[in-house]
């Protein structure tokens, strides 16, 4: 009679070799350092690609800039017409006190703020005289109210007053806008001029 035992077999663990071992390590060792590699150059393909797109920024921001500023210049140089208000960029408040002329003395010896304000003292005088130009200027130069406060050289009565003739640039700055159709205000045509708007500053 055949024996109905199972039969019992010992399955016995098996063990790779130490040279199939460390091969296995510097396999994945070195996918893990391909791995590596391969975000490296990703991270500076990226960044590559970020410096790209800056430098296109930054070309199209000058691009603009040099458009916008050829159109103010254009602009600002169109012959008015009648019934056509030449538009400005240059924003001004009269004179109203001495920081103020102080202020306006310091920045007149700024280029580019002489240039700009140069061009709107233009834009606002339609006149076409020299001595109406320079009537003009004044008020737009300064508040009424702050002329009174002001003299040639400083004296005044009872009080003393603001001296002008010590603001070389604010002088300087009507003597150019006086100079036009060929004539240019003498140093004294302009002190006669100041003084009599001195004089009777009060006076609307």
């Amino acid at each position: 009679m055949p024996s109905c035992q199972k039969s019992t077999k010992h399955f016995l663990p098996t063990f790779q070799s130490t040279a199939t071992q460390t091969n296995f390590l510097n396999s994945g060792e070195q996918m893990l350092s391909d791995i590596l590699v391969k975000l490296e150059n990703i991270q500076e393909e990226q960044k590559r690609q970020a410096e790209m797109m800056n430098n296109k920024f930054a070309a199209m921001d000058r691009q603009i800039k040099l458009i916008r500023s050829e159109f103010n210049i254009v602009t600002d140089e169109l012959i008015t017409r009648s019934g056509f208000v030449q538009q400005t960029y240059f924003e001004w408040e009269p004179v109203k006190n001495q920081e103020d002329l102080d202020n306006l003395e310091c920045r007149l010896a700024e280029p580019e703020f002489k240039k700009n304000f140069s061009k709107y003292l233009d834009n606002q005088l339609s006149t076409e005289g020299s001595d109406d130009r320079l009537h003009d200027a004044m008020d737009i130069f300064f508040n009424r109210e702050f002329v009174t406060k002001l003299s040639w050289t400083g004296i005044g009565r009872p009080n003393a007053k603001i001296c002008f003739k010590k603001y070389v640039n604010v002088i300087n700055q009507f003597k150019e806008l006086g100079t036009f159709g060929g004539v240019t205000p003498t140093n004294q045509k302009l002190k006669d001029l100041f003084q009599n708007k001195f004089k009777h500053g009060h006076q609307t």
